[in-house]
């Protein structure tokens, strides 16, 4: 990750100020090589907080992308019980930075399908859930994993 951290950093910079005015608590961001969570509404702290990463370490992708589905598909079962304003939770967007030089563990796609197949048997509605995957791959297969999930249908 080291090579392209330069080209991450600008990337992530830009992305976090467009979606900022998106989500009112700030946005969040978890990393794959460690339990870290940052959330923050400024663009400023979250790109300070990014400065202070290592760029070394293992990634198991699946795992980090199935905890954080995992809380919003409870979040969103427990909203069916609520009633008012609890009863409604806001459309949630997953950004991916990645340059696919991931660890072993299953394969992304299969945490992203199971949250598509919980959004379909509840019929919620499309664009409730967004996993978008930038890439900064640089080798072939590394860039073949990337695909791999671009070109997955999930049936949504």
């Amino acid at each position: 990750m080291s090579k392209v951290w330069p080209d991450l950093r600008r990337v992530f910079e830009t992305l976090s100020y467009v979606v900022k005015g998106m989500s009112p608590d700030g946005t969040e961001m978890f990393y794959t090589v460690s339990y870290d969570t940052y959330q923050r509404k400024d663009t400023t702290d979250l790109c300070e907080f990014l400065e202070k990463k290592a760029t070394t370490g293992v990634t198991n992708i699946s795992y980090r992308l199935n905890l954080q589905l995992q809380a919003y598909r409870l979040k969103m079962f427990n909203a069916k019980k609520a009633k008012g304003k609890k009863s409604i939770v806001r459309p949630i967007s997953f950004y991916v930075l990645t340059n696919g030089e991931w660890g072993p563990g299953p394969d992304p796609k299969i945490a992203i399908q199971d949250m598509a197949t919980y959004l379909k048997t509840n019929n919620v509605h499309q664009g409730q859930v967004t996993v978008e995957f930038i890439s900064f791959a640089q080798t072939a297969p590394a860039m073949q994993k990337v695909n791999n999930v671009a070109k997955a249908d999930f049936g949504l």
